[in-house]
């Protein structure tokens, strides 16, 4: 089956996660991953976009707030927090609760983030399509559970076509 649905990971996919307390939304500071607007433009054309995030401090709504500060909110179909959902990434029923408000398949869901053990291993658990998000190959772990790996955003759209 293919993709319906693209799930991103917040802190450090989307957002850059600066070491601020508190709800996002309320940071002195906000700030895109590079790419992003542009890839969530591309994306929201063909497919539901997804935000599922572990930000203990941020509510959804937090999350959407945050969104709004730097411009891309209206990309997202769905925000979820685990605040609201009661489970944390990277636990399986975290990752079941999204899959059943989206109302779709394993194989239509296609989980991005930069966390091997969160994202990756926990999207992996319920048997979802994983892309690692190793921004600029910074990272010298590998992440052998993904599907795919991506240096930068913008090779996203045609990964996500050929899973």
């Amino acid at each position: 089956m293919a993709i319906k649905a693209v799930v991103f990971d917040w802190g450090d996919t989307i957002m850059r996660d600066f070491p601020f307390k508190g709800a996002m939304k309320d940071w002195p500071f906000v700030s895109l991953v590079s790419g992003v607007e542009e890839i969530l433009s591309q994306l929201q054309k063909d497919y539901i976009i997804v935000m599922a995030s572990n930000a203990g401090d941020s509510s959804s709504q937090d999350i959407i707030d945050a969104l709004k500060r730097v411009g891309v909110a209206q990309y997202f179909h769905y925000v979820f927090s685990s605040s609201d959902i009661g489970f944390e990434k990277p636990h399986p029923q975290f990752f079941q609760y999204i899959q059943k408000e989206l109302k779709l398949g394993e194989s239509e869901l296609v989980m991005i983030g930069n966390s091997c053990e969160k994202d990756i291993e926990g999207a992996k658990s319920v048997a979802w399509n994983t892309i690692w998000f190793n921004e600029d190959n910074k990272s010298q772990q590998e992440c052998e559970q993904a599907d795919a790996s991506v240096y930068h955003l913008s090779a996203l759209i045609e990964i996500i076509e050929n899973i």
